[in-house]
């Protein structure tokens, strides 16, 4: 098909055009076959999404974040503030001991790219 196309319009196609083009023709050579593994494969992720999906809740949507509703979570907040209230002062303290304490990324100036310099990279890992 790429090659009546080409002969058409007269055009001579380029080595990503003919490379295009013994793709496409691999696909069609197969087609049934083609067909029938997209469609696995589509039907595989799907089962695989949904599976996930009943086990975990959406995950995936427009919209989708964590909202927190206030209007039906009164008796929850006066349970927390409640519990809150209970905790003492070594509570507390032994609370804040497991919080790791903050850390932050140090700063570094922009280094603009220059081939002919070697670079070293720094990871971070937490």
């Amino acid at each position: 098909m790429c090659a009546k196309l080409w002969k058409n319009i007269n055009i001579v196609p380029g080595v990503h055009c003919k490379k295009y083009c013994e793709v496409t023709n691999q696909k069609n050579k197969s087609l049934i076959s083609y067909k029938k593994r997209r469609f696995q494969l589509k039907n595989k992720t799907l089962s695989s999404k949904a599976k996930k999906e009943e086990k975990e809740g959406t995950t995936y949507q427009t919209g989708i974040g964590l909202n927190l509703d206030i209007t039906h979570s009164n008796g929850l907040l006066a349970e927390l503030s409640t519990l809150i209230r209970s905790l003492t002062t070594s509570q507390l303290t032994e609370y804040e001991k497991l919080v790791p304490p903050f850390t932050s990324r140090p700063t570094h100036p922009h280094v603009s790219y220059q081939s002919t310099i070697n670079y070293e990279f720094i990871v971070f890992l937490h």
